[in-house]
């Protein structure tokens, strides 16, 4: 298995431990990203306890790239809409929450 794959595993592990199975589940390629963009500087943690609307995401994940975060333009889009949808403001209960 590659490197990849072993990351995959370890954050589907991670989110199912945390109750986040099913919300990887829904957006894998979001889920991955995740994983590759954020987890590689810090857990889940500050991720799920924060509840921001899409601007406020969108400005998260532009300083991330900022700090380094490997995303590409297209990439950037898909993990501010998952971060949007799975912990924004009006998101429902559940995921990591």
């Amino acid at each position: 298995m590659d490197a990849d794959g072993r990351r995959w595993i370890g954050l589907t592990l991670a989110l199912a431990a945390a109750g986040g199975y099913a919300l990887a589940q829904r957006q894998p390629e979001a889920g991955k990203l995740l994983q590759a963009a954020c987890v590689q500087c810090h857990d889940l943690r500050p991720i799920a306890a924060q509840r921001k609307e899409r601007a406020a995401w969108r400005r998260t994940v532009n300083e991330m790239i900022w700090r380094g975060a490997p995303l590409l333009p297209g990439e950037a889009a898909i993990l501010v809409d998952y971060l949007a949808a799975e912990f924004g403001r009006d998101a429902p209960e559940g995921g990591l929450r």
